[in-house]
């Protein structure tokens, strides 16, 4: 045994020696493909064990434990295996070939693939577009033009509700949303429409008329318009030149709890505030909750009504066509 680089051969006895200065050269062989392969996985479940437990130490102590984080952290391990794999095949494949101990090398670039998948995925992407030329679009790419069949629908505006005024910029979610396109909130039209997807405008809310509630209507892809009735209320403090019936809410939100619930509803909850009385509505997003009982008027108690997606929404009680008290982005579906 002898550590790798050039050597001289030395023939002696007791009487002459012969040397042959750097005759033979001492050579580190670079791991088998077999064993590179497996360390190479190895390295990668590496790295994207250090990101788990990295990623979980931030999160302890900073925010509530949520169950559904638990197969992710087992699941990235594994998944940045794969991904420091891939990182050595493209290597191999024609840009380097390891010899001796420079194959630790793709071991370490595979360990910090593991820790750094996210950054590694996008590095992948920026190579794969430089060899690739952009795959033709099919038929998705018609889903913004003018479609006279197309259907939209309007399931959510958030926040719901804003200053009389106008100018603040609320989501609506809802589907089949295209060109042509425009958004109304009561009678009045709003002047700023951006479609992100089909699923989702942002509008920039015109000025009201009066505080109180409106309907918003949605025309879009040359279908007839859509309305959600009663999806967003112009707030107006008292004494607020030009408004008029509903002016400032009537009560006050102060808490929800718990805060946060599961999609299916059912979960109860109590609302604390101010002038509650009996007879009031209360709403999560647009959809009316359950069970409400007016236990005194600071405290109401009820059962939330199920949403079709997760998500912040506001949480409000009316009383009839006034307003008792707005709690905005007040209970957090899981």
């Amino acid at each position: 045994m002898h550590p790798a680089g050039a050597v001289s051969v030395i023939v002696g006895n007791e009487e002459n020696v012969s040397s042959l200065p750097g005759r033979f050269s001492f050579q580190c062989p670079a791991p088998s493909d077999g064993m590179m392969v497996l360390l190479v996985l190895f390295a990668g479940a590496l790295g994207g064990l250090v990101h788990a437990l990295r990623s979980f130490f931030w999160y302890v102590g900073e925010q509530k434990l949520v169950w559904n984080w638990v197969p992710m952290y087992l699941l990235i391990p594994f998944a940045s295996s794969a991904l420091g794999f891939v990182f050595y095949l493209v290597i191999r494949a024609g840009l380097y070939e390891p010899s001796g101990g420079t194959a630790y090398l793709l071991v370490g670039l595979a360990a910090l693939v593991g820790m750094f998948s996210a950054q590694a995925s996008e590095k992948l992407k920026k190579v794969a577009e430089g060899i690739f030329t952009e795959a033709p679009r099919g038929p998705d790419s018609a889903t913004l033009k003018a479609s006279t069949t197309a259907t939209a629908t309007v399931l959510m505006v958030t926040p719901a509700t804003g200053p009389l005024a106008g100018g603040n910029t609320v989501t609506i979610a809802g589907s089949g949303f295209g060109l042509p396109c425009s958004v109304r909130f009561g009678d009045t039209p709003a002047k700023s429409v951006t479609i992100k997807d089909a699923n989702t405008l942002t509008v920039v809310v015109p000025a009201g008329k009066t505080a109180g509630v409106v309907d918003v209507g949605v025309t879009a892809s040359g279908a007839p318009e859509v309305v959600r009735k009663d999806a967003y209320t112009y707030t107006a403090a008292a004494g607020t030149p030009g408004a008029t019936g509903t002016t400032a809410p009537t009560g006050t939100i102060t808490g929800v709890s718990p805060n946060q619930g599961p999609a299916a509803g059912g979960t109860p909850v109590t609302l604390t505030g101010s002038g509650f009385v009996a007879g009031v509505s209360v709403k999560f997003g647009q959809a009316l909750a359950t069970d409400v009982t007016v236990t005194n008027p600071t405290t109401i108690t009820a059962k939330t009504p199920p949403q079709k997606a997760p998500g912040a929404v506001d949480v409000r009680v009316d009383n009839g066509t006034a307003t008792v008290g707005i709690s905005p982005s007040g209970f957090q579906y899981t």
